[in-house]
């Protein structure tokens, strides 16, 4: 296994600027004098804002559109039952890098100051599930996002120059096998058009079911005492037989061992196909648990 980190203009590379000009791991690459900060708040809130679009559209960004990709999200804990907490993460995510086209599916989500089962839960997926190609991680934290999960009526943060308590940090890792898409998507590409309202498509028939899930799952009653319907992530688990719309195309794929957990490559002239669209899908479906 290795990581490959890309650094992207201002968001990551001035961080690493940041840390060889302090050439100190053990102290903070932040002031502490607090009136090298704004004492605006709205400032801190569309910073806190911009990160979460820059975070998501440099890592999710790069994930295979029309493709069911699991995500884990981590959040600071909660303050009052009512709060989604982490999992609201991956609705705001993907409308702030608008990613409409990227089906994310709620794989885990954990309201902790620590990541490290979470990552371990990541890798745990791949190795359990052969099939999977690819995964996505975000985590939210800082003292803007406490500010918004803090106890109803309890007093929030004021327009003041101070050191962070807890600095915004929005972190998306986008985590793939390329051997698994070399398997089980390059060789079903396709020059099919992009049309995803057409249901007489293969991408249509795939786009239906994807929403058609959402919808039954927003509709869900609230489960109680800190779960809610959990929305921001289509669609939970069901039998995909039923579910497109109208029959699959007719249309020879190469023949592999199994069924390929694949759907369809970013871009108008790369798509899989519809047999193995609702099969994929809906076994994605299946082990993410939601």
């Amino acid at each position: 296994k290795k990581l490959i980190l890309p650094a992207w203009g201002w968001h990551q590379s001035s961080v690493w600027r940041k840390i060889k000009e302090k050439k100190n791991n053990f102290t903070s690459i932040y002031s502490q004098n607090p009136e090298d900060y704004t004492d605006s708040l709205l400032s801190r809130e569309n910073t806190q804002s911009i990160n979460i679009r820059a975070a998501f559209k440099h890592s999710a960004g790069e994930a295979v559109a029309y493709w069911p990709i699991p995500t884990f999200a981590i959040a600071p804990p909660p303050k009052q039952p009512s709060d989604t907490g982490a999992a609201d993460n991956i609705l705001n995510g993907r409308n702030a890098a608008t990613l409409g086209v990227t089906l994310f599916l709620w794989q885990d989500a954990e309201n902790t100051t620590h990541a490290q089962k979470m990552l371990e839960r990541l890798f745990r997926l791949f190795d359990d599930n052969p099939q999977v190609p690819q995964a996505l991680i975000v985590s939210e934290d800082g003292d803007v996002t406490r500010n918004g999960l803090r106890v109803a009526g309890t007093p929030g943060l004021q327009n003041a120059q101070v050191v962070p308590t807890v600095f915004e940090s929005m972190t998306g890792l986008l985590v793939t096998r390329s051997d698994r898409v070399d398997r089980y998507i390059r060789q079903y590409a396709t020059n099919e058009s992009e049309d995803n309202q057409n249901k007489n498509s293969d991408l249509g028939k795939l786009w239906s079911f994807y929403w058609e899930r959402d919808k039954n799952l927003y509709e869900a009653p609230i489960i109680p005492r800190y779960r809610m319907p959990r929305a921001p992530c289509p669609p939970p688990t069901g039998n995909p037989s039923s579910r497109p719309s109208g029959k699959p195309s007719a249309i020879a794929a190469p023949a592999i061992s199994s069924p390929p957990l694949g759907y369809l490559f970013a871009g108008v002239s790369i798509r899989s196909r519809s047999s193995t669209l609702r099969r994929c899908l809906a076994t994605c479906i299946g082990q993410s648990r939601l």
